[in-house]
């Protein structure tokens, strides 16, 4: 039976690493559409020859994201030269920048949809109030006086 040599075995980030997939996160831009983190994935285990899962890419990006908003800089810089530093970090201030552009036009979406689905049921509201609960009828009295008796016909109004 042949199996591959990563099954059972975890594969460690290194910062060449990050620098491939932060740059295929800006090439993708897999915050939108979830199914690009392959895209991402497949250039990673491309350009590094090692296995990665879509789920650990996209983990890893996360992981990297928050790090790198919190300043916990200290983990990224256990190996690794400088000028591998540098560059993630200006790679990760763009995707930073990405990742909150998605979610400020997700939390925007949110709210028109709430605003609209208010201004729905404010106009259904007001349509209810002056709309009449029921119809009013007025008598109008008719004199016939060729032959002098009142005639009642029954007339109904509409607001």
């Amino acid at each position: 039976m042949d199996s591959p040599s990563h099954v059972g075995r975890s594969t460690h980030f290194r910062p060449k690493d990050d620098i491939v997939m932060l740059k295929e996160v800006l090439a993708e831009n897999p915050f939108g559409d979830t199914a690009r983190w392959a895209a991402v994935r497949a250039k990673l285990v491309q350009v590094s020859q090692k296995e990665f899962s879509a789920r650990a890419v996209r983990d890893r990006a996360g992981l990297l994201i928050k790090q790198f908003a919190a300043s916990e800089r200290i983990i990224l810089r256990k190996s690794g030269t400088e000028e591998e530093y540098t560059e993630r970090d200006r790679l990760l201030e763009e995707v930073k920048v990405l990742h909150n552009e998605f979610k400020n036009k997700k939390d925007a979406a949110r709210v028109q949809r709430s605003n609209v689905a208010a201004g729905k049921a404010i106009r259904a509201a007001a349509a209810a109030a002056s709309a009449p609960a029921h119809e009013e009828v007025y008598d109008l009295v008719v004199v016939d006086q060729a032959h002098d008796e009142d005639i009642l016909p029954q007339y109904t109004l509409q607001a």
